[in-house]
């Protein structure tokens, strides 16, 4: 079983795909062709509301925080898309 890239594994946690668990064959045999063109939207969003000092000249500085970061945003994005 394959461990997913962390950034890659909070992506597909906002979508509400299983993380845990599952390979990558797994996810696209079950949720068809993963859109790397949306990932890539989604990481850039993540770059843009990344707090101060995460980033150098537009490039990741603080690996770890910037990685925190993108589990914030795909815990919101899961809220904002299944609101209680």
């Amino acid at each position: 079983m394959m461990e997913f890239q962390p950034r890659y594994a909070a992506w597909l946690a906002s979508l509400g795909l299983p993380v845990s668990g599952s390979s990558l064959a797994e996810v696209r045999a079950r949720f068809g062709l993963l859109r790397n063109i949306e990932f890539m939207i989604w990481i850039r969003r993540c770059l843009a509301t990344a707090p101060k000092g995460t980033l150098i000249n537009g490039s990741v500085a603080d690996h770890d925080a910037f990685t925190a970061h993108c589990w914030k945003q795909a815990s919101a994005d899961c809220l904002a898309a299944h609101p209680a």
